[in-house]
């Protein structure tokens, strides 16, 4: 299964991104093709919307989001990863992958996200598939499972947003494992860059998700230095396109710690927030 949330500091992020209670979560890479929707076809490829529609079989496995009011939406589900021998759907995706299709090296990250049980917890014994999974993944080279992060890294570069919102999550996948994170500390001061960065980029886009994720970010100060005024905001304008999203308590506790020139600040801040997210252009 492909994790969306992975421990405290993913929780310490991005809490109560995606619904009211928490993150949506990816689909379960060994489940069924995605079915009951259909390709938003003026915005982001490798995006559907859930409106009960027949998937079109080429984009089935992108992302499948619920839209809100305006250009708002949430992510319902993260994506399957494609069917098929592992070798041969990542060799046939790779070089599209290769020449930027950020949909083909999502869907690498995902069919590889399929077999990692192979691996084992931190590259050690192996977990054991579903029958189905074990007969696609059993001749995918070990070199392959190790590059799942770079896959991932990759698709989030090239603008997909499942994985730029799946690289803001996990740190631990994005990176390449935990033993890489304190290896080399270099990576963590470029991720945090990358995070917010994505982040900005998925809200320009409609995401709620990253609505949430910077207003945390923000309120948090891990990702970035911490600004309540400006977490505020991003919780303000989350709110306005997604009614009930932002817990009243959070809400409440950030406001009753500013003055009230911030408290302004932050209302005309979060105006400009939803207009670049969420307004219908």
């Amino acid at each position: 299964m492909v994790k969306l949330m992975h421990g405290i500091a993913l929780a310490t992020l991005l809490g109560g991104c995606g619904t009211r209670d928490g993150p949506a979560e990816p689909s379960n890479g060994q489940g069924q093709p995605l079915s009951g929707t259909s390709t938003d076809a003026n915005k982001d490829p490798g995006v559907m919307v859930d409106n009960n529609t027949p998937a079109d079989p080429e984009t089935r496995y992108g992302i499948v989001k619920t839209q809100l009011g305006g250009r708002a939406f949430n992510v319902k589900d993260f994506g399957s990863s494609p069917e098929g021998s592992a070798t041969y759907v990542i060799r046939r995706l790779e070089p599209r992958a290769r020449a930027g299709d950020g949909k083909a090296s999502y869907e690498i990250y995902l069919k590889i996200s399929q077999c990692m049980p192979l691996m084992g917890p931190s590259g050690g014994a192996r977990s054991s598939l579903d029958e189905k999974s074990e007969e696609e993944c059993r001749d995918i080279p070990l070199e392959y499972l190790a590059a799942r992060s770079d896959w991932l890294r990759l698709g989030a570069e090239q603008g997909h947003l499942g994985a730029q919102l799946v690289f803001v999550a996990d740190p631990e996948q994005a990176l390449g494992g935990i033993q890489e994170i304190f290896k080399n500390p270099d990576v963590v001061v470029e991720y945090k860059r990358q995070t917010m960065e994505y982040l900005g980029s998925a809200a320009g886009r409609g995401s709620i998700d990253a609505l949430m994720g910077l207003g945390n970010a923000y309120q948090v100060g891990v990702m970035t230095e911490q600004d309540h005024t400006t977490s505020y905001a991003y919780y303000l304008a989350a709110e306005r396109a997604a009614p009930g999203i932002v817990s009243r308590n959070r809400l409440q506790w950030l406001r009753d710690g500013l003055n009230i020139a911030q408290i302004r600040e932050s209302i005309v801040k979060a105006q400009e927030f939803y207009d670049e997210c969420c307004a219908t252009r």
